[in-house]
């Protein structure tokens, strides 16, 4: 195909579910990249034995963020998602500096992997706080 991949993820698990053809057939492309945006331990453990298994590069940020229960969390204060109260639910949870921080991030990597000439893959981003954050950065 000739194509260079990078597919972003917010949290462990998402492009399994949402973006798996780009992991199954890695070998059709020139380059697949992975980036995990949240940062859980256990988690990254379990990515970086997925790119190992279809060969692809695992990438993480600097930025620490760990959505851990958002989903709870924000639905049982919310009945519906909108950009509003997405938006200042992360922010109260990750942090005003932290989200700046990792916008920041993102952007930087997202502009340097485009300059490289990468295609990039995200989730959707409905129905979660942080999976609306890191589509909307």
């Amino acid at each position: 195909m000739g194509n260079k991949i990078l597919v972003i993820q917010p949290h462990s698990d998402d492009i399994l579910f949402s973006a798996s053809h780009y992991l199954f057939n890695a070998k059709k492309y020139d380059k697949v990249v992975m980036l995990t945006v949240e940062y859980n331990a256990v988690r990254l453990q379990e990515d970086k034995d997925v790119c190992d298994h279809f060969g692809v590069k695992l990438l993480t940020l600097e930025t620490k963020a760990d959505s851990t229960n958002f989903h709870k969390e924000y639905y049982s204060k919310h009945s519906t998602m909108d950009d509003d109260s997405a938006m200042d639910f992360c922010e109260e949870k990750i942090g005003k500096k932290n989200l700046i921080n990792l916008a920041d991030e993102l952007n930087e990597v997202c502009s340097k992997y485009k300059k490289q000439g990468y295609e990039i893959v995200t989730c959707l981003g409905v129905g979660h706080p942080f999976h609306w954050l890191v589509r909307v950065l």
